[in-house]
Protein backbone atom coordinates (compact mmCIF):
# COMPACT_ATOMS: atom_id res chain seq x y z
CA UNK A 1 0.00 0.00 0.00
CA UNK A 2 0.98 3.52 -0.58
CA UNK A 3 2.92 2.92 -3.57
CA UNK A 4 1.10 4.05 -6.35
CA UNK A 5 1.87 3.09 -10.39
CA UNK A 6 3.78 6.24 -11.61
CA UNK A 7 2.04 6.15 -15.21
CA UNK A 8 -1.60 5.72 -14.22
CA UNK A 9 -2.68 9.30 -13.44
CA UNK A 10 -0.02 11.02 -16.18
CA UNK A 11 -0.55 8.67 -19.06
CA UNK A 12 -5.02 8.46 -19.14
CA UNK A 13 -5.96 11.51 -17.64
CA UNK A 14 -3.80 13.21 -20.64
CA UNK A 15 -4.77 10.91 -22.91
CA UNK A 16 -9.10 10.35 -22.24
CA UNK A 17 -10.58 13.52 -21.34
CA UNK A 18 -14.39 13.87 -20.99
CA UNK A 19 -16.28 13.99 -24.44
CA UNK A 20 -20.16 14.45 -23.61
CA UNK A 21 -22.20 15.43 -20.54
CA UNK A 22 -25.58 13.66 -20.74
CA UNK A 23 -28.23 13.55 -18.25
CA UNK A 24 -29.69 10.08 -17.65
CA UNK A 25 -32.40 9.07 -14.30
CA UNK A 26 -30.22 10.86 -11.45
CA UNK A 27 -27.26 10.59 -12.71
CA UNK A 28 -24.69 12.54 -15.31
CA UNK A 29 -23.28 10.97 -18.53
CA UNK A 30 -19.62 12.29 -18.63
CA UNK A 31 -18.44 9.60 -21.21
CA UNK A 32 -19.14 6.89 -22.74
CA UNK A 33 -16.33 4.64 -22.34
CA UNK A 34 -17.28 1.19 -24.89
CA UNK A 35 -19.63 -1.33 -24.91
CA UNK A 36 -19.44 -5.25 -23.56
CA UNK A 37 -21.04 -7.85 -25.09
CA UNK A 38 -23.74 -7.28 -22.67
CA UNK A 39 -23.86 -3.49 -22.25
CA UNK A 40 -22.74 -0.49 -22.98
CA UNK A 41 -20.26 1.74 -20.39
CA UNK A 42 -20.26 5.36 -19.53
CA UNK A 43 -18.21 7.37 -16.76
CA UNK A 44 -20.96 9.50 -14.83
CA UNK A 45 -21.72 10.71 -11.67
CA UNK A 46 -24.50 10.37 -9.48
CA UNK A 47 -26.55 12.90 -7.80
CA UNK A 48 -27.87 11.91 -4.73
CA UNK A 49 -31.18 13.28 -2.50
CA UNK A 50 -28.36 15.00 -0.08
CA UNK A 51 -26.67 17.02 -2.95
CA UNK A 52 -23.61 14.76 -2.78
CA UNK A 53 -22.20 13.76 -6.39
CA UNK A 54 -20.06 10.72 -6.31
CA UNK A 55 -18.10 9.09 -9.69
CA UNK A 56 -19.54 6.00 -10.75
CA UNK A 57 -19.56 3.56 -13.67
CA UNK A 58 -23.01 3.10 -15.83
CA UNK A 59 -23.13 -0.12 -17.25
CA UNK A 60 -26.89 -0.34 -19.65
CA UNK A 61 -27.77 -3.24 -21.16
CA UNK A 62 -27.41 -3.72 -25.06
CA UNK A 63 -31.33 -5.26 -26.47
CA UNK A 64 -31.79 -8.74 -25.15
CA UNK A 65 -28.99 -8.83 -22.45
CA UNK A 66 -31.28 -7.23 -19.78
CA UNK A 67 -30.79 -10.66 -17.68
CA UNK A 68 -27.20 -10.73 -18.03
CA UNK A 69 -26.54 -6.55 -16.85
CA UNK A 70 -28.84 -7.42 -13.92
CA UNK A 71 -27.41 -10.80 -12.40
CA UNK A 72 -23.58 -9.23 -12.93
CA UNK A 73 -25.23 -6.63 -10.37
CA UNK A 74 -26.75 -8.24 -7.92
CA UNK A 75 -23.38 -10.41 -7.36
CA UNK A 76 -21.71 -7.67 -7.01
CA UNK A 77 -24.28 -6.15 -4.36
CA UNK A 78 -23.35 -9.28 -2.17
CA UNK A 79 -19.88 -8.95 -2.37
CA UNK A 80 -18.05 -6.27 -0.43
CA UNK A 81 -14.02 -6.02 -0.52
CA UNK A 82 -11.81 -3.13 -1.74
CA UNK A 83 -10.50 -4.70 -4.58
CA UNK A 84 -14.56 -5.68 -5.73
CA UNK A 85 -16.53 -3.04 -7.49
CA UNK A 86 -19.64 -1.77 -5.54
CA UNK A 87 -22.94 -1.18 -6.41
CA UNK A 88 -24.33 2.23 -6.24
CA UNK A 89 -27.78 1.32 -7.43
CA UNK A 90 -29.44 -1.33 -9.95
CA UNK A 91 -32.18 -0.16 -12.42
CA UNK A 92 -34.63 -3.23 -12.71
CA UNK A 93 -36.83 -1.21 -15.36
CA UNK A 94 -34.03 -0.09 -16.88
CA UNK A 95 -31.59 -2.80 -17.74
CA UNK A 96 -28.67 -0.94 -15.79
CA UNK A 97 -26.72 -0.79 -13.04
CA UNK A 98 -24.25 2.01 -11.64
CA UNK A 99 -21.46 1.21 -9.58
CA UNK A 100 -19.17 3.54 -7.22
CA UNK A 101 -15.83 3.26 -7.73
CA UNK A 102 -12.63 6.15 -7.63
CA UNK A 103 -12.15 7.80 -11.16
CA UNK A 104 -10.04 5.71 -13.21
CA UNK A 105 -9.78 3.85 -16.42
CA UNK A 106 -9.97 -0.43 -17.22
CA UNK A 107 -6.73 -1.93 -16.86
CA UNK A 108 -7.14 -2.80 -20.86
CA UNK A 109 -7.47 0.97 -21.36
CA UNK A 110 -4.13 1.55 -19.31
CA UNK A 111 -2.35 -1.02 -20.61
CA UNK A 112 -3.04 -0.46 -24.12
CA UNK A 113 -2.05 3.82 -23.09
CA UNK A 114 1.54 2.61 -22.16
CA UNK A 115 2.07 0.59 -24.93
CA UNK A 116 1.05 3.18 -27.53
CA UNK A 117 3.87 5.26 -25.56
CA UNK A 118 6.56 2.61 -25.64
CA UNK A 119 6.90 2.78 -21.75
CA UNK A 120 8.44 0.01 -20.33
CA UNK A 121 6.78 -2.37 -17.69
CA UNK A 122 6.90 -0.99 -14.04
CA UNK A 123 7.53 -4.44 -12.01
CA UNK A 124 6.57 -2.53 -8.50
CA UNK A 125 3.57 -1.05 -10.23
CA UNK A 126 2.69 -4.74 -11.81
CA UNK A 127 3.11 -6.50 -8.47
CA UNK A 128 1.12 -3.60 -6.55
CA UNK A 129 -2.20 -3.84 -9.05
CA UNK A 130 -1.08 -8.39 -8.99
CA UNK A 131 -2.02 -8.44 -5.28
CA UNK A 132 -4.85 -5.96 -5.26
CA UNK A 133 -5.81 -8.59 -8.58
CA UNK A 134 -5.75 -11.75 -6.29
CA UNK A 135 -6.86 -10.31 -2.84
CA UNK A 136 -10.27 -9.13 -4.79
CA UNK A 137 -10.19 -12.87 -6.22
CA UNK A 138 -9.50 -14.37 -2.97
CA UNK A 139 -12.77 -12.78 -1.66
CA UNK A 140 -14.99 -13.66 -4.82
CA UNK A 141 -14.15 -17.13 -4.25
CA UNK A 142 -14.26 -17.45 -0.13
CA UNK A 143 -17.97 -16.02 -0.24
CA UNK A 144 -20.05 -18.13 1.39
CA UNK A 145 -23.47 -18.30 1.55
CA UNK A 146 -26.19 -16.93 4.69
CA UNK A 147 -25.77 -20.70 6.28
CA UNK A 148 -21.90 -20.73 5.80
CA UNK A 149 -21.99 -23.13 2.78
CA UNK A 150 -19.45 -21.97 0.11
CA UNK A 151 -20.84 -20.03 -2.67
CA UNK A 152 -18.96 -21.60 -4.94
CA UNK A 153 -18.18 -18.40 -6.88
CA UNK A 154 -16.29 -18.54 -10.47
CA UNK A 155 -15.90 -15.33 -12.18
CA UNK A 156 -14.90 -16.71 -15.84
CA UNK A 157 -14.62 -14.08 -17.61
CA UNK A 158 -11.79 -12.29 -16.25
CA UNK A 159 -9.80 -9.95 -18.16
CA UNK A 160 -8.42 -6.44 -18.36
CA UNK A 161 -11.50 -4.82 -19.66
CA UNK A 162 -13.28 -6.23 -16.49
CA UNK A 163 -11.16 -4.67 -14.25
CA UNK A 164 -11.02 -1.00 -13.52
CA UNK A 165 -7.60 1.38 -12.15
CA UNK A 166 -8.27 4.42 -10.28
CA UNK A 167 -5.66 7.39 -10.88
CA UNK A 168 -4.39 6.99 -7.36
CA UNK A 169 -3.29 3.02 -8.16
CA UNK A 170 -6.16 1.24 -6.84
CA UNK A 171 -7.87 -1.65 -8.69
CA UNK A 172 -10.97 -3.58 -8.33
CA UNK A 173 -12.37 -6.12 -10.30
CA UNK A 174 -16.30 -6.07 -12.04
CA UNK A 175 -17.71 -7.78 -15.12
CA UNK A 176 -19.64 -10.72 -13.05
CA UNK A 177 -22.25 -11.52 -16.30
CA UNK A 178 -20.90 -14.88 -17.01
CA UNK A 179 -19.90 -15.61 -13.53
CA UNK A 180 -21.31 -18.52 -11.98
CA UNK A 181 -22.61 -19.77 -8.68
CA UNK A 182 -24.08 -22.26 -6.26
CA UNK A 183 -27.98 -20.67 -7.45
CA UNK A 184 -27.16 -20.33 -11.23
CA UNK A 185 -25.21 -23.35 -12.57
CA UNK A 186 -25.80 -21.73 -16.34
CA UNK A 187 -24.10 -18.69 -17.39
CA UNK A 188 -23.38 -17.12 -20.99
CA UNK A 189 -20.37 -18.18 -22.46
CA UNK A 190 -17.72 -15.13 -22.09
CA UNK A 191 -16.69 -13.78 -25.10
CA UNK A 192 -12.99 -13.53 -25.02
CA UNK A 193 -10.79 -16.34 -25.29
CA UNK A 194 -7.14 -14.53 -25.07
CA UNK A 195 -7.24 -14.23 -21.01
CA UNK A 196 -9.69 -17.86 -20.33
CA UNK A 197 -7.94 -20.70 -19.14
CA UNK A 198 -7.73 -23.73 -21.48
CA UNK A 199 -10.60 -25.74 -19.71
CA UNK A 200 -12.86 -22.54 -20.25
CA UNK A 201 -11.43 -22.06 -23.85
CA UNK A 202 -12.76 -25.83 -24.66
CA UNK A 203 -16.19 -25.19 -22.94
CA UNK A 204 -15.50 -27.78 -20.21
CA UNK A 205 -16.62 -27.33 -16.58
CA UNK A 206 -14.74 -24.49 -14.49
CA UNK A 207 -13.83 -23.20 -10.99
CA UNK A 208 -12.01 -21.41 -8.72
CA UNK A 209 -8.22 -22.74 -10.77
CA UNK A 210 -9.95 -21.45 -14.24
CA UNK A 211 -10.00 -17.69 -12.28
CA UNK A 212 -6.61 -18.35 -11.45
CA UNK A 213 -4.86 -18.96 -14.17
CA UNK A 214 -6.87 -15.99 -16.20
CA UNK A 215 -5.19 -13.61 -13.24
CA UNK A 216 -1.84 -15.42 -14.28
CA UNK A 217 -2.08 -14.15 -17.59
CA UNK A 218 -3.13 -10.98 -16.49
CA UNK A 219 0.11 -10.48 -14.05
CA UNK A 220 2.11 -12.07 -16.75
CA UNK A 221 1.12 -8.76 -19.09
CA UNK A 222 1.53 -6.20 -16.02
CA UNK A 223 5.05 -7.52 -15.17
CA UNK A 224 6.12 -7.95 -19.08
CA UNK A 225 4.34 -5.45 -21.10
CA UNK A 226 3.03 -7.38 -22.75
CA UNK A 227 -0.01 -10.60 -23.44
CA UNK A 228 0.84 -13.57 -23.13
CA UNK A 229 -1.32 -14.38 -26.49
CA UNK A 230 -0.94 -12.62 -29.76
CA UNK A 231 -3.95 -10.64 -30.92
CA UNK A 232 -5.31 -13.89 -33.12
CA UNK A 233 -5.60 -15.91 -30.28
CA UNK A 234 -7.31 -13.13 -28.34
CA UNK A 235 -9.73 -12.52 -31.04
Amino acid sequence: RGLRPPWVHSTLVSRYAPRRMEPWLDYTLVEGIGQTAFAERFRGLAHTPGGLVLPVIVERALPGQEEHVLEAGHIARELAHPHLVAVHEIHNREGAVAYRFRPGRTLAELLGAVRSRDLPADESAGLLLGLQLLEGLEHLHERTQEGGSPLQLVHRALNPNNIWVSYDGYLAVGGFACATHQGRARAPQPPQLGYRSPEGALGGEEDRRSDIFSAGLIIYELLSGRPAYDERVSS
